[in-house]
């Protein structure tokens, strides 16, 4: 008896020390993100906040400036940072079968390119994913944790450098003002497409934006490494968008499904839908509130 009364008083131990673990270590990565989001957003300054007009895109390719026009980009501010609230559901593997949801929350930084998505994903009952993916400085990270506790991936390099910078252009689509960014040059494809070319830091990244006859955005395309092995390859990504909505006045995608295409087999990983959008002065208070 007295034994059992033993065994008992160790697993209660146990489990309230696994507790106190998940909460501390949830408690050190939340406090992580809080400080790199302020980080990203502190630069930020509105005091020279230019308002979009038409002599701005003169120069920009016919498609660029039929998609800033139905935006509702001219006439407004120029959008400095965007907070942009997602559902999202994802395949980690191309044979999988069923979504895993997930919540995310994105801060993108348009002057000095800068982004952080983390995502909030519930496996299976006490079994919680969450991830950090970020771009600063034209650094890239990902960061995978079980629990919040034990690494999934941690992974930078310069393959992850390119594949920030390159999820970074493609969205451009929800701060259609930073298609003015002088970090960004554009070339005309046809009347319905266009390339742009990020460089910033030294690094050079590009993408094919498309659009349909009324001027919506309708999908990006790029090559992009599709992991950070020395012999990684470069696999076709691609976003298609589903529908649209008007976040502070600012017309943008709002349903998206992200794909890779390997070996001509799709792979649709990632079925987003925004939930919210804060702009600028809006965006920065958002953090006071999560």
């Amino acid at each position: 008896m007295q034994k059992m009364k033993i065994v008992i008083l160790v697993i209660v131990i146990l489990i309230i020390f696994i507790i106190l673990s998940i909460l501390m270590g949830s408690y050190i990565f939340n406090k992580r993100i809080d400080n790199e989001t302020k980080e990203i957003i502190s630069s930020v300054s509105y005091r020279e906040s230019h308002i979009i007009n038409e002599g701005d895109i003169i120069n920009l390719p016919q498609p660029i400036k039929k998609w800033l026009r139905l935006s509702g980009t001219i006439g407004r501010k120029e959008i400095k940072l965007a907070y942009v609230k997602q559902k999202v559901l994802m395949k980690l593997k191309p044979e999988q079968k069923e979504w895993y949801s997930a919540k995310a929350i994105q801060y993108i930084r348009a002057e000095e390119p800068a982004f952080i998505w983390t995502l909030d994903m519930k496996m299976m009952p006490f079994i919680k994913i969450k991830g950090i993916d970020k771009l600063i400085e034209g650094g890239g990270e990902m960061l995978i944790k079980l629990n919040s506790l034990i690494n999934v991936a941690n992974e930078k390099g310069e393959n992850i450098d390119e594949g920030a910078m390159q999820r970074y252009l493609a969205e451009i689509v929800w701060l259609p003002s930073m298609a003015l960014s002088r970090l960004i040059k554009w070339e005309e494809i046809d009347s319905l497409s266009a390339k742009a070319t990020l460089n910033y830091r030294g690094r050079e990244v590009s993408g094919n934006f498309y659009f349909n006859n009324e001027g919506d955005f309708t999908g990006f395309k790029t090559m992009r490494y599709k992991d950070n092995t020395p012999s990684a390859k470069r696999y076709l990504w691609e976003i298609g968008v589903k529908e649209y909505k008007t976040f502070e006045g600012i017309r943008v995608p709002s349903k998206l499904e992200v794909k890779w295409v390997i070996d001509k087999i799709d792979w649709t990983w990632l079925d987003l839908e925004v939930e919210e959008i804060k702009y600028n002065a809006n965006a920065t208070k958002q953090i006071e509130t999560q």
